[in-house]
């Protein structure tokens, strides 16, 4: 049986928060935490601290804290992707009673403020004189045309959109893998960061849903939101993932157009809209979208052919036949005699070969003397 070590970090050690916050929403306010105690000493962290009008269960918070702990042991491989691209609470803060047991229910006296969790770092934080202080680098900035992107020092084509929904869509996956579902998914919600490759980060993690259990009630974006009645599930995170793969592409905030998606991929244009089927079951797993997604990157990776040309050819000259020679092989096939001018052609009848004859000596004259050659024999060829 594992352990799982719960951390718990007292306000009061997080320094002088009013001077460091770094924003605030619907549910809370952030603050940079400068000088982490304990063993997060040296960490990049924030303190997310829920307003007290805010009803939020520290115990599923206190889950979702266990959950990152066990999944470090039982799946590294997902941890450690999960871990760059996710802003999940990391310990709890309390006020009161210092705890002495690890679930919150166990400390009577001690009231859970709010988490730690990691930092947006600069890679996903957005510094352009346009807007005129530095602010998270959210995938809403996308949505927009070309000239407004690129006023802001965003350079970010159809190929680096590819493969920022790539990741997204492994996070997701992974997320859905482990009984995670997102909830309030939004461009608002997934920050990204372009250099040295695409990545997203997905901010507000205490929103999502473990296993059915909500810290927060859920809520969603306009715009963004699912036509059923259950919210944050598979179903209803791909709903959303099928409206930011449509508009990342059409570059538009609420747009559902998908001739921009369909220039990149046909198949991609048809998942989106199959994503935005009314019935959930009807709907693509994530699984599904990353396939898709990843061979429509492989396509666009492959050079396209040349051009055909057209190439002068000179004429082909046949190859001429040789005549074909035969072996001497000691054999012939009798041949007819040559023909005596002025006399009749008569056929050859066919006689037996004999070996050939001698030819006569002639007597040798006086002023020669007799040339005593050898017979000239025709080896292995006669003539019949």
């Amino acid at each position: 049986m594992t352990t799982t070590t719960i951390s718990w970090v007292g306000r009061d050690r997080l320094g002088d928060l009013t001077a460091h916050r770094l924003g605030d929403g619907g549910q809370g306010v952030v603050y940079a935490v400068s000088d982490p105690p304990g063993r997060f000493a040296g960490e990049y962290l924030a303190y997310k601290e829920y307003l007290p009008t805010v009803s939020s269960d520290p115990e599923v918070l206190y889950e979702l804290v266990c959950f990152f702990d066990e999944l470090r042991r039982t799946d590294r491989y997902d941890h450690s992707f999960l871990d760059k691209r996710l802003t999940w609470p990391i310990a709890l803060v309390y006020t009161g009673v210092r705890p002495t047991q690890p679930s919150p229910r166990a400390n009577p006296g001690t009231t859970v403020t709010g988490f730690l969790m990691q930092r947006i770092t600069e890679e996903f934080e957005l510094d352009s004189a346009r807007l005129g202080k530095v602010k998270p680098q959210g995938m809403e900035f996308l949505l927009n045309d070309d000239g407004f992107t690129g006023s802001l020092g965003l350079d970010v084509d159809d190929g680096r959109r590819l493969r920022l929904l790539i990741d997204l869509a492994a996070t997701l996956n992974r997320l859905h893998r482990h009984r995670v579902a997102v909830g309030d998914l939004s461009p608002k919600n997934v920050l990204f960061m372009l250099d040295p490759s695409p990545k997203c980060l997905l901010i507000d993690c205490d929103s999502m849903r473990l296993a059915g259990k909500d810290v927060l009630p859920q809520v969603e974006t306009d715009d963004w939101a699912v036509p059923e009645a259950a919210k944050a599930t598979p179903a209803s995170d791909t709903y959303k993932f099928g409206l930011i793969a449509t508009r990342l592409f059409n570059r538009h905030q609420t747009s559902t157009d998908l001739s921009g998606l369909r220039t990149v991929s046909s198949g991609l244009a048809n998942l989106a809209e199959q994503s935005r089927n009314s019935a959930p079951g009807a709907r693509p797993p994530m699984e599904e979208w990353l396939r898709a997604l990843e061979q429509a990157r492989a396509h666009r990776k492959k050079p396209p052919p040349p051009p055909p040309t057209q190439r002068h050819r000179p004429p082909v000259t046949p190859p001429q036949q040789q005549p074909v020679t035969r072996p001497n092989t000691g054999f012939q096939f009798p041949q007819q005699a040559p023909q005596q001018h002025n006399q009749p052609t008569q056929p050859t009848p066919y006689t037996p070969c004999t070996p050939p004859q001698r030819a006569p000596q002639r007597t040798p004259g006086p002023s020669t003397r007799a040339s005593r050659r050898p017979p000239v024999r025709s080896a292995w060829s006669w003539s019949c």
